[in-house]
């Protein structure tokens, strides 16, 4: 047909075939409805999602200190005992003279003695080189 300046009518108007408007149809159900733009469902989604992970990550590294606390106070306990230890079989004594009248004046015998580098911060040594937690450690 021509196009003509006449107003339509059923007999003027052309109809596109079935399987074209389907598609048509289909296109435009798959578009968004707003031009790239975020709802507000969406966004509280990505907020409730970033929380949870937020969390997540709160407790595992709570964890992890948790644990280094508990290692350190082991490693500070062992290198007491075996500074101890040295200290008795290289002087061929059974206790620790007192250097100073802190509360950590054994810990410093051991460090003037070059078995340790400096004194405990978790735990006191006592003249017979046992170690206990000090009263502010958390061992």
């Amino acid at each position: 047909m021509h196009p003509t300046t006449e107003p339509a009518t059923e007999d003027t108007l052309e109809f596109a075939p079935a399987h074209t408007a389907t598609a048509t149809t289909a296109s435009l159900t798959t578009q968004r409805d707003h031009d790239g733009g975020w709802t507000l469902v969406e966004i509280l989604l990505v907020i409730l999602i970033l929380g949870i992970l937020a969390l997540a990550v709160v407790f595992a590294i709570s964890g992890m200190r948790a644990e280094a606390s508990t290692s350190s106070c082991g490693t500070d306990h062992r290198s007491l005992a075996v500074a101890a230890e040295s200290y008795f079989a290289e002087t061929r004594s059974s206790s620790l003279p007192a250097t100073g009248t802190d509360h950590d004046r054994f810990e410093q015998t051991l460090v003037a003695a070059g078995f340790l580098r400096d004194v405990s911060t978790y735990h006191d040594l006592d003249a017979t080189g046992a170690a206990t937690p000090e009263g502010n450690s958390p061992c």
